[in-house]
């Protein structure tokens, strides 16, 4: 923990995955790579512990923000807190966001339905019992 970190923070193994960049370090700076260009995108230098990201590096800074911008309908509904499909579609047309895909049935949320169930059905017992009051079921 560090209570007094005042840098926003960039997962290097989440920046590779997501997009064809490379990075690489050396003991006082990094550079980001473009991998199939071979374009420096961004660098930084090392500094008090940390590798910090250089101002003005537009294209890099773009790139991120409008990946992180397009995602499908069932990101944005589970990264809004479950919102209804209306706000979602509003949002899109305003171009706050941009939809990849399209719920075909918003309304077939996993986690919405269990939010919104009073309890869960119940499953298929194959339990019997030989004699009266043998066999008690509670829900509690």
């Amino acid at each position: 923990m560090v209570p007094n970190l005042t840098k926003n923070l960039l997962s290097v193994n989440k920046l590779t995955n997501d997009f064809p960049f490379s990075v690489s370090f050396t003991d006082n700076n990094f550079i980001i790579q473009n991998t199939p260009t071979q374009k420096v995108v961004a660098s930084g230098n090392h500094v008090d512990e940390l590798y910090v990201l250089k101002r003005g590096h537009h294209v890099f800074s773009a790139v991120i923000n409008k990946h992180n911008l397009c995602n499908s309908f069932d990101t944005w509904h589970a990264r809004l807190g479950h919102v209804s499909s209306q706000i979602i579609s509003m949002l899109n047309k305003k171009g706050i966001l941009s939809l990849t895909s399209i719920l075909l049935n918003p309304s077939l949320c996993v986690s919405c339905q269990k939010a919104k169930s009073h309890k869960l059905p119940f499953l298929t017992s194959n339990s019997r019992s030989q004699t009266i009051s043998g066999l008690i079921h509670c829900n509690l």
